[in-house]
């Protein structure tokens, strides 16, 4: 029994203790007015607020005077209203406060203000949520106004705030503010009508932000200089009198991902305009109905936009304007885009005439995107991505359940192991630990490099090998001594697998055919990129993608994603092959999802157009793309270059089948006719 009483006794006196720790005032029924509560209560107290309007003195610019203490509503913003009446504005931070500072949970209206109309924040980082902070004014930051400061601002309505200068809806100046779950609405200004950022990085994730307006720039959201994140918002039906409808980039380095950009307007950039020095990256957003284009760029731009969908924009998808570059890869854009990956295809979304810009289960944007590192791992409503694991991305905001084109590497002994294995008689290492060992079509070729296989045709030779960035050995096979010389690559992109294997089955096929090698030398690199080979991933282990990777007259080190000094070891092993063994053409092998073809750079084209004949493959000239090995080789050098690109389903073939589809256009390069 006196167990039990000392327990209760310790209870209460925790409670007592709590109780004392962290005070509640009540307005109006302890303090008159809110300021006052606010007066009285210390660091971690509350000041509950019930309902009701609040004017007046003492009830409106109000001051935490740097306290970490939180003034809420009794019953949310609905039914707390604080009327700044035309004079002043509803909260000012200026003390330092932290983010246990808070505010929820009114109604701020009809402030005016130079600074912070509804909210201004200057030299502080409060907590800002599930507040409505409507029909404000200033001249900067009519909603709420940040100057070097953090807020987070979560789950507020913020509309009908209008800001002479800029910032309708929120404006942060060297602030990095968390701006998300927020309805950012109907808010006007001459930049920036939904959120304005000068010299900030804001990460502005999960907010609808909807039919702001401007006179001049960037009615939903305008970003001037440094590094913002713009994740997982609606941006929808803002409209700008002048220049870029959903998102304005100037001088700045956004991140802008999983966004929907859709039925925005403007003169120039509906959807995105990126302009004077600005350097984005655009991936797995959804930019449609856009009116003034869907992204435009001028005056020294260099954007990358990977992943996305481009549709149903007027008067086009992309504007490339002075002194610019965009890069788009794996892209969906209507009338089609130059870039690897890219498609010009329906996206089929399940109900773009009202606002569902989730994908269809037959949508071709489904498994058709790329896995970079400024990919996010979610989609815009926080499913993985890729979904389901191991398949490729889609394309675009939304993440379907469905995958199309999952390739996964068999690693089982295949008959066709066990005959590369009889052909390169295996000496020291029985065939029966290569059987146990479960190894593939490329460690059994590759045996011989270990000593345990030995070439039947005396032409073969192998000559010093170069690694990969994770120490595999790139190798490649001499058959044949010359005087002509031809070069066969597999595997650039380790998702292809097809192409190693076809450049495997040559490789079978030149051990016997002595006659072919009499006056000719054929190197192969069966994997170019065995890094990526071995995990079904395109780029090698720096997510470099290899074939955009060459040191062409055409390179940009921003050409792609991938930001370098020097290329990768696997490319810089091929440009050592071609110094070395001067070639008199090259073929390299690919895979693709769409346009498979027979495409060659540099004086080529009787060449293809054999090739073409001998397959299944029809000719088609996409053009030379920067980096390229056909940049490399056939436009800087004038090697006449093929690309054989095989399709994706291909992946399903067994070699042999691979072997009698195409091999003859192989032996068409080979021989030259």
């Amino acid at each position: 029994m006196k167990k039990v009483l000392m327990f209760n006794v310790t209870i209460c006196l925790m409670l007592i203790a709590s109780i004392a720790w962290s005070n509640i005032i009540h307005i109006p029924g302890d303090y008159p007015t809110i300021q006052a509560g606010i007066d009285a209560v210390k660091d971690g107290d509350t000041v509950l607020v019930a309902d009701g309007t609040y004017k007046g003195d003492g009830n409106k610019n109000l001051d935490f005077a740097g306290k970490a203490i939180t003034a809420k509503s009794e019953n949310g913003a609905e039914y707390c209203i604080i009327d700044c009446e035309g004079d002043g504005r509803g909260f000012y931070f200026h003390s330092g406060e932290t983010s246990e500072a808070v505010v929820c949970g009114f109604t701020i209206t009809n402030g005016l203000s130079e600074y912070g109309g509804g909210i201004n924040c200057e030299n502080s980082s409060p907590t800002i949520k599930y507040n409505k902070i409507i029909k404000n004014s200033a001249t900067w930051g009519a909603g709420i106004c940040c100057n070097n400061s953090s807020p987070v601002i979560s789950n507020n309505i913020i509309a009908e705030n209008a800001a002479g200068d800029s910032g309708g809806g929120i404006r942060c100046l060297s602030s990095s503010a968390l701006i998300e779950k927020n309805n950012i609405v109907k808010n006007s200004a001459t930049y920036g009508g939904g959120v304005y950022e000068d010299n900030s990085s804001p990460t502005i994730t999960n907010n609808f932000i909807a039919e702001n307006f401007v006179t001049k720039e960037g009615a939903g959201v305008h970003c001037y200089k440094l590094f913002p994140i713009i994740t997982n918002n609606k941006i929808i039906n803002n409209s700008s009198e002048f220049i870029g409808g959903g998102i304005l980039c100037n001088q700045s380095y956004p991140t802008i991902t999983n966004n929907i950009i859709a039925n925005n307007s403007a003169e120039g950039g509906g959807g995105i305009y990126i302009w004077s020095f600005s350097n984005p990256i655009i991936a797995n957003n959804t930019i449609c109905k856009n009116r003034g284009g869907g992204i435009f760029c001028c005056n020294n731009v260099s954007a990358i936009v990977l992943n996305s969908i481009l549709w149903a924009d007027s008067p086009c998808e992309i504007f490339v304007g002075v002194s610019s570059t965009i890069t788009v890869v794996y892209s969906d854009i209507q009338g089609g885009f130059r870039g690897e990956g890219n498609i010009d295809a329906d996206p089929m979304f399940v109900d773009a005439d009202n606002g569902d810009y989730r994908l269809s289960d037959y949508s071709p944007c489904i498994g058709v995107g790329i896995q970079v590192s400024s990919v996010p791992g979610t989609d815009i409503e926080e499913n993985p991505r890729p979904n389901p694991p191991g398949s490729d991305l889609d394309i675009g905001a939304y993440e379907n359940f469905r995958h199309i084109g999952e390739i996964s590497a068999d690693d089982n002994i295949t008959a066709y192991d066990t005959y590369i294995a009889s052909v390169l008689r295996i000496r020291t290492l029985p065939l029966a630990f290569v059987m146990r060992r479960i190894c593939n079509t490329l460690d059994l070729l590759y045996f011989y490099l270990a000593g345990y296989v030995a070439p039947v045709a005396s032409t073969l030779s192998v000559p010093p090998v170069a690694t990969s960035v994770e120490g595999r050995r790139i190798h490649c096979f001499v058959y044949g001594r010359g005087p002509e010389t031809i070069l066969i690559v597999g595997g650039i992109h380790g998702n292809e697998p097809a192409g190693s294997e076809l450049a495997k089955q040559l490789c079978v096929y030149l051990e016997s055919d002595t006659e072919l090698l009499a006056a000719r030398r054929v190197v192969v690199v069966p994997a170019a990129n065995p890094d990526g080979l071995s995990r079904n991933q395109r780029t090698n282990a720096h997510e470099v993608n290899l074939q955009y990777d060459f040191l062409t007259r055409n390179w940009e080190p921003t050409t792609y994603y991938d930001i370098k000094l020097f290329p990768e070891p696997e490319t810089q092993f091929i440009a050592t092959l071609i110094q070395q063994y001067h070639p008199d053409r090259i073929v390299q092998i690919h895979q693709a999802r769409f346009f498979s073809c027979i495409d060659w750079d540099g004086p080529a084209r009787n060449l293809a157009n054999a090739m073409a004949q001998a397959c299944e493959l029809p000719l088609r000239k996409l053009g030379a793309v920067r980096g390229s090995l056909g940049s490399y080789a056939g436009v800087d050098r004038c090697i006449p270059t093929i690309t054989m690109e095989l399709p994706a389903s291909d992946t399903q073939l067994p070699p042999e089948a691979l072997w009698q589809r195409y091999g003859s256009a192989l032996l068409v390069a080979i021989r030259n006719r």
